[in-house]
């Protein structure tokens, strides 16, 4: 059923939309192979493949694919990596020009090129760069994990580069450079191991998350947001507000997810807290342990949970707290190797206190998501919005306080707008 939508949804993009072919993964294997990697239909192999210069096509990676050449992506072509999807090689460029690049999965290329009629939005995914990124167009990362190894990230001044919701970018040497437009989230880090960070003249940098050096400056010659937390262990011009490492290591340290969680969240409840979270690429004697905190220091282990050992596929793992914390409740996900190696580490937190008039969920999605108001509501108006602004649908929710329908639309972000008495949410989706 989940291969007749996404065929379905390709053929329709194909027409509306104009792509020229639909090219579909149906097994492991190298971009250029001809012989059973790709598919047209979505369902048997086509004896074909995409070439390296797209142009007017689009592109669904399902399973792991070596890239064997530099690949561009033109003439509004667009590239999809889904959750449990690779596509890698760090000895090749991937190059924007004019198109679309959406990832949930795994990106890793020697460099990644943004031009100005480009986009790449990198959703619950891993983005792994060898030398450099550099973003004339448009740049989105939502609870990912990028690494830059050996080279910069630099915005120019075309450019646009966000980062939302536990993402962290880690350089191991090199700079980041901006002359355009920068956001980081209030729980988003970008932590320099060896090099510097500059905001030129008449770049932005903008938002209330963190940036750290390890070794290098921050020299902000642009403006430079107030609300920004900021550690140097170099030298510093420039900035608005005073140094804060405990803070700023902080949000870093609670950012961080690895590449085979896809995704962890927790919803809290009045009586219980529900932690999720979603794996690919496991192997056999593969366990979780999900501990929990009252000050992020001294933990207490509440569950322990034995990997399904299915790797190429994203699994899907719930565990219900039903004494939670008073206030401020750290859980701490730690995945263990076969041979009792610790794997990655991720730690979010939850605060019952802080009132919510309203939860989503499951987000991401895959079709359906429910929300769950704190209160009965009346007259609740619901409208879901696309990327691009355009609104898909629109309706009321009378005498309820919890509502669960589906999201019949093609991977990618959107936005829920909550409207009644007393209550005003957005909420940003992915559907995966």
């Amino acid at each position: 059923m989940k291969n007749l939508l996404y065929t379905l949804t390709a053929l329709f993009l194909t027409v509306s939309i104009g792509w020229s072919t639909t090219y579909t993964t149906i097994n492991d294997g190298d971009w250029n192979n001809k012989t059973n990697v790709w598919s047209t239909n979505g369902l048997t192999s086509c004896g074909c493949s995409p070439t390296n210069n797209l142009n007017g096509d689009s592109v669904v990676v399902r399973n792991y694919i070596n890239l064997t050449g530099h690949l561009t992506i033109d003439g509004g072509s667009l590239i999809t990596i889904e959750s449990g999807g690779s596509l890698a090689n760090q000895a090749m460029r991937l190059q924007i020009r004019n198109g679309k690049l959406i990832s949930y999965g795994l990106l890793s290329v020697n460099e990644l090129l943004i031009r100005v009629n480009g986009s790449a939005y990198i959703y619950s995914g891993v983005l792994n760069v060898l030398n450099k990124i550099e973003v004339a167009g448009i740049f989105e990362a939502t609870f990912s994990n990028l690494y830059v190894q050996n080279g910069n990230i630099d915005v120019l001044s075309t450019g646009s580069f966000s980062i939302f919701g536990n993402t962290k970018i880690v350089f191991n040497s090199g700079n980041f450079n901006n002359w355009g437009s920068v956001f980081i989230s209030e729980d988003s880090c970008i932590q320099l191991g060896g090099g510097n960070f500059k905001n030129n003249p008449g770049g932005t940098f903008a938002g209330n998350g963190t940036v750290i050096t390890d070794v290098g400056n921050i020299i902000n010659e642009g403006t430079w947001s107030e609300t920004l937390n900021w550690c140097a262990a170099g030298n510093t011009f420039g900035l608005t507000t005073p140094e804060n490492c405990e803070l700023a290591n902080e949000v870093c340290n609670f950012a961080p997810l690895a590449a085979e969680l896809v995704n962890y969240n927790i919803v809290a409840g009045e009586m219980s807290n529900v932690i999720h979270w979603h794996t690919y690429a496991e192997e056999q004697g593969d366990w979780y342990v999900l501990e929990r905190s009252a000050d992020g220091h001294s933990w207490d282990q509440i569950s322990q949970e034995t990997s399904t050992g299915i790797g190429g596929e994203v699994i899907h793992y719930m565990v219900i707290d039903e004494r939670p914390l008073k206030s401020t409740s750290y859980y701490k996900l730690i995945q263990y190797n076969a041979d009792g190696s610790e794997g990655f580490t991720a730690i979010l937190a939850v605060n019952p206190l802080i009132k919510q008039e309203l939860v989503v969920f499951p987000n991401p999605t895959s079709d359906r998501i429910t929300i769950h108001f704190t209160q009965s509501q009346n007259n609740v108006s619901v409208k879901i919005v696309d990327n691009s602004g355009n609104t898909l649908d629109r309706f009321v929710l009378e005498n309820t306080n919890e509502e669960s329908f589906l999201i019949p639309y093609p991977c990618g972000l959107y936005f829920i707008y909550v409207e009644g008495e007393n209550l005003y949410e957005t909420i940003k989706l992915i559907k995966q």
